[in-house]
């Protein structure tokens, strides 16, 4: 191996040198694109109410964020007024969204926490609206939900859809749909008609 080393020209080992010296700093250190400062300027801002660090003191504990607190809120009270906290939260994260780069959507839907976050809220928006037995009929289906719930409900579900494809929204939809209280007793057009994945969003 040294004589094949010597044998060859200095120029060229000290080219071969210096490109795999650059290839290790950028497998310790890769390139820090805009997208990545996007990504952080987003967690800033929506710091502490969605992302939450553990104190150095006690790096075992990591502390609730204030939307998981206002989400055990809502599912408890299952109410307009025990929700609107976690329906703010949402309205503010679909907000950061609309505002940061499209060309950074991708990337910033890929966050896991907010991954999380946009399966749970559709999850739940569902069936706060359902409730614990079937409506009485498709004038019955959104409950307590006002246009503003709606609309939360319909932004998160298009977010959804960017982030994981539509293929994977019909997915979740069928899921819901099947697990709903009473929902077994019911045909699928049923079901369909009285809960809120039936919502018409483009007229709210």
């Amino acid at each position: 191996m040294d004589r094949f080393l010597q044998s060859l020209p200095n120029g060229l080992v000290a080219t071969g040198a210096v490109v795999i010296f650059i290839l290790l700093l950028l497998q310790m250190n890769p390139f820090h694109t805009a997208c990545d400062s996007q990504i952080n300027l987003l967690k800033e801002k929506l710091n502490p109410a969605f992302f939450t660090k553990a104190d150095p003191k006690r790096p075992d504990i990591i502390p609730a964020s204030l939307y998981s607190k206002y989400k055990e809120r809502c599912m408890k009270g299952a109410s307009q007024g025990s929700c609107l906290q976690w329906f703010e939260s949402l309205k503010r994260l679909d907000s950061e969204l609309l505002s940061s780069p499209s060309t950074c959507t991708a990337d910033i839907l890929a966050i896991s926490e907010i991954s999380k976050i946009l399966t749970e809220s559709l999850q739940i928006m569902v069936r706060l609206a359902w409730g614990p037995k079937a409506p009485e009929s498709a004038y019955d289906k959104n409950s307590w939900f006002q246009n503003f719930h709606l609309r939360s409900f319909c932004n998160l579900r298009d977010w959804y859809s960017s982030a994981k494809g539509k293929e994977a929204w019909i997915d979740l939809r069928e899921s819901l749909m099947d697990e709903l209280p009473g929902a077994s007793e019911l045909s699928r057009k049923e079901v369909w008609s009285r809960s809120i994945l039936s919502t018409s969003c483009s007229s709210l």
